[in-house]
């Protein structure tokens, strides 16, 4: 009986798997017959290519190459760093 659960529960594991591997594509994106434009935001001469609102700007991904720590410094004496109970 459980040699039976088993094999149900991996046969529909790996269905699953198999089902999620196909949901990825990476192909580029293309419009459909009868699709709008995309809409002309206000102050724009002309509305955006797919690839400029695809692109992030510097505060959606920051640069990460500040590290505000250098070199290992010793901690300085906490005179608030006390055992419990005192």
């Amino acid at each position: 009986m459980q040699s039976l659960i088993l094999r149900a529960t991996s046969g529909a594991l790996i269905v699953a798997l198999a089902a999620l591997a196909g949901c990825g594509g990476r192909q580029p994106l293309q419009r459909t017959e009868g699709m709008k434009p995309v809409p002309v935001a206000v102050g724009a001469n002309e509305s955006a290519s797919a690839d400029a609102l695809m692109a992030l700007t510097p505060q959606e991904r920051p640069n990460r190459d500040f590290e505000p720590l250098t070199r290992s410094q010793p901690r300085p004496e906490d005179p608030f760093d006390l055992p419990p109970g005192q």
